[in-house]
């Protein structure tokens, strides 16, 4: 990727047949987690159930079909935490089995991701979450109050699970390792 290029160098070198053989190297920064092999099982784990519930959960929202998942302000930003979602599901792949030193490539796919994508978990379920506690109140009279506000509690489960997971994930620490 045109992303990564400044990380690596070619070697142009020319062999006694005349061809011309080209050698790419990593320059790059390296990282790695600074968790022993246990705790790093472990936070996988973690992660592996954060992505799990979380599409749980924004299922079982969107089965209750309730009265505000119509409102466009309320969609929106439901359907964006989606996207995070997949993200996260894509950086947890991306992560190493095992505990590894990482290239920048695989740092940033895979650490940098998942990171990011928590963030945009919480954001998208907090603007659903306060959405919806605005519809809740504007129309109580109107709406079918069980379905709207098991469909808040839901959103807020994953903005609670998101944070906190987020904050574990700031606690991992990968250092920066020079070739």
């Amino acid at each position: 990727m045109k992303k990564y290029y400044k990380d690596y160098t070619a070697d142009l070198k020319v062999t006694d047949d005349g061809k011309i053989v080209r050698k790419v190297k990593y320059v790059g920064d390296y990282y790695e987690y600074r968790l022993d092999e246990k705790e790093y099982r472990k936070m996988r784990g973690i992660l592996f159930g954060t992505v799990i519930l979380d599409l749980i959960l924004f299922v079982l929202a969107g089965l209750l079909n309730s009265d505000g998942s119509f409102q466009f302000y309320i969609l929106l930003p439901y359907m964006f935490s989606l996207l995070p979602m997949i993200f996260l599901l894509w950086g947890y792949i991306s992560i190493p089995k095992k505990k590894k030193i990482m290239e920048y490539s695989i740092y940033d796919k895979s650490f940098l991701r998942v990171k990011f994508s928590l963030v945009g978990i919480l954001a998208a379920g907090t603007v659903t979450t306060l959405s919806d506690i605005i519809y809740i109140v504007s129309s109580k009279n109107k709406i079918h109050l069980l379905n709207e506000i098991g469909f808040c509690i839901f959103n807020l489960i994953i903005v609670i699970l998101s944070m906190t997971v987020l904050f574990y994930h700031n606690c991992i620490v990968c250092n920066k390792r020079n070739a």
